[in-house]
């Protein structure tokens, strides 16, 4: 099999979105904006020049340039989980994009029992307080952390943890924001299947689901699914983090429709399936010290990748384009779900690969184990509680199937969203802009971390 990390071809950005939000396209084409101004009103606006020429009878060319300006709404946002994986870039991508840095804030949760995570989430809250945004106490099972949170709050992007008593706990939550007149909810999930009632840009249809750009292996693919609805409904019903996710999303829209005062909530869903922030996270340590080895259970399959800066792209999107003053632009994305895939299968010995280059050229050794093994490992060698330890090896069950080998396991919703191709394994971990892949206190690369000295001394 070919272990390559990205199948088909590489397209270069495209600045379709500037079209529609002048700024932040040319953000993503990394270049400044031509202007960009706030008001008192709450307001800020960015104004783009399209010179055309035409030339007349007597040969003489003549040019004319039309002005387009894009007003957006600086409404008070909150970010939950702002010292994790997609909450923290959400935050911080919007504060660079030039959103109003005291309309932001970030709902940080300060665990005093884990010293690692205590020290990602000072340094994640002291890193966007630089930005200007107000970073406040924030704990998913403290009902009372919600009122603060959402005072003068009418958009919130909400990424939410595996948490012990869901079930109450975020149900109060969305309650809470209907009562406090909360106009959009984006949530991150994981994938979701498309039904009937619910539409997205393109996800779950037969002849636009995949991306023209996928390129996969070969084989007898009558057991798996055969739409990415069919797939997501798979992890759903056998992983148990995303029938969680599920679940909670179910609850989100069944109430979201409700009349609030005359005023219903209105949501976004954004799906995902592996972030490339897993094999850091889970096995970082066996990454950056001996044995070096990244082990797996996912029989030599390609997998669907996704980086979590793809998906903080898209939320600034759904979020800026929700805000804009235009009601066609800002109501394109209410009851929709955009499910984001990578840029195509990538093995896991390509992973380890690439590994061993983000690594300063460690040797990082693919370990290919049987189910059973993987288990073991997880409990054994990485010490993960029972739970985490049943997480990645349903997740490890689903890469076996081969399925995200398939064309029909991709969408082209981050294209239609951003205008750009969904970002590589790769340029995830060797990008010169975020070259540490990770948050602040989470760093990953050639230079050891102040937490894997501590350990060296201990």
């Amino acid at each position: 099999m070919n272990s390559s990390g990205r199948r088909g071809n590489s397209h270069a950005r495209n600045a379709s979105l500037g079209d529609v939000l002048p700024a932040l396209g040319e953000m993503f084409l990394d270049k400044a904006p031509t202007s960009t101004s706030a008001t008192s009103t709450n307001k800020a606006s960015t104004t783009t020049a399209t010179t055309s020429s035409t030339s007349t009878k007597d040969g003489s060319t003549t040019s004319t340039t039309t002005k387009t300006t894009t007003t957006i709404l600086t409404k008070g946002i909150l970010v939950t989980s702002g010292s994790g994986v997609i909450g923290y870039r959400v935050a911080m991508s919007l504060l660079e994009a030039g959103y109003a840095p005291e309309k932001v804030r970030v709902g940080i949760y300060n665990s005093s029992q884990d010293r690692a995570d205590e020290g990602c989430a000072l340094q994640c809250a002291q890193a966007l307080r630089e930005k200007g945004a107000e970073v406040v106490d924030f704990d998913w099972t403290n009902c009372e952390d919600f009122d603060a949170a959402l005072r003068g709050v009418s958009l919130v992007v909400c990424t939410i943890p595996h948490i012990q008593g869901w079930q109450d706990v975020f149900p109060k939550f969305v309650r809470k924001c209907m009562y406090k007149n909360v106009q959009h909810f984006v949530k991150i999930s994981c994938l979701k299947p498309i039904t009937g009632s619910t539409t997205s840009s393109g996800s779950g249809s037969p002849t636009n689901n995949a991306s023209n750009n996928i390129t996969t292996n070969n084989k007898t693919t009558a057991h798996l699914p055969n739409t990415l609805s069919q797939l997501a409904q798979l992890y759903r019903e056998r992983v148990p983090y995303c029938s969680f996710h599920g679940q909670v999303d179910d609850y989100l829209m069944s109430v979201a429709r409700q009349n609030n005062n005359g005023h219903p909530m209105t949501y976004t869903i954004l799906g995902c399936s592996h972030l490339m922030t897993e094999p850091l996270f889970v096995q970082g340590k066996f990454l950056r010290q001996p044995p070096h080895v990244f082990a797996t259970a996912s029989y030599g399959m390609g997998v669907n990748y996704v980086s979590p800066n793809d998906v903080a792209d898209a939320a600034l999107v759904v979020i800026l384009q929700s805000q804009q003053d235009d009601p066609v632009v800002a109501q394109q994305h209410r009851h929709q779900i955009y499910n984001i895939t990578g840029p195509g299968p990538t093995t896991d010995a390509h992973v380890a690969s690439l590994l061993s280059q983000a690594l300063g050229g460690v040797d990082v050794q693919h370990l290919s184990l049987g189910y059973n093994e993987y288990v073991q490992h997880l409990t054994q060698q990485l010490h993960l509680p029972a739970w985490h330890v049943q997480h990645c090896a349903a997740m490890e069950r689903m890469k076996a199937t081969g399925a995200e080998e398939l064309a029909t396991s991709y969408t082209r919703d981050y294209y239609r969203l951003t205008g750009k191709e969904p970002q590589s394994f790769r340029d995830f971990l060797l990008s010169k802009t975020h070259p540490t892949c990770m948050r602040p206190g989470m760093a990953f690369g050639p230079k050891e971390t102040e937490r894997d000295m501590e350990e060296k001394k201990e």
